[in-house]
């Protein structure tokens, strides 16, 4: 786990929505844990949190939260499927 500074961004889900928002945290200089309840992210998420040195943290919502230090976050982000929709 890679979380280890105060102040990260606990971005819940790894769909499309949530990966444009991960890049744009990235972009400003956030440090950015996703925590996954389903089994698998999807290998091209998979592929790009990798990349973008981003943990994935996956499993029981409430174990994985607290693996992704969810008390240190200064934020947590939880999208639908279709917050981008216009």
């Amino acid at each position: 786990m890679h979380a280890d500074k105060v102040g990260h961004v606990v971005v819940c889900g790894a769909d499309d929505t949530a990966l444009r928002t991960i890049e744009q945290l990235l972009a400003a200089g956030a440090e950015v844990v996703v925590v996954d309840a389903v089994a698998e992210a999807g290998a091209v998420a998979e592929r790009l949190l990798e990349q973008w040195h981003v943990p994935l943290v996956r499993g029981r919502l409430r174990e994985a939260l607290a693996e992704a230090r969810l008390t240190a976050a200064s934020a947590v982000v939880c999208l639908a499927d279709d917050d981008l929709a216009a």
